[in-house]
């Protein structure tokens, strides 16, 4: 009898650390979930203002500057709309 439950002592902690193996995976994925957000985030204020156009910056509804023609590069917390000549 003894022998039999040595045997399933190691059979549950397989079943265990396979769990937990699964768990750390689990939890990697999560990590780089997050990870490509914040990448997506700070990459993000890359705008385009077209040619013939200018941007017209606001944060929070107030016009806070004018950008010309090309790339413009805002924080995320500053929006960006483009207005033709």
């Amino acid at each position: 009898m003894h022998g039999i439950h040595a045997t399933d002592d190691k059979e549950g902690e397989r079943m265990n650390a396979d769990q937990s193996s699964t768990r750390v995976t689990q939890i990697k994925w999560a990590a780089a979930a997050v990870g490509g957000l914040v990448f997506v985030f700070i990459v993000w204020p890359f705008n385009s203002v077209p040619t013939g156009s200018r941007g017209v910056v606001t944060q929070f509804g107030k016009i806070v500057g004018i950008e010309p023609e090309g790339l413009a590069v805002l924080p995320p917390w500053r929006k960006l709309s483009n207005f033709t000549k």
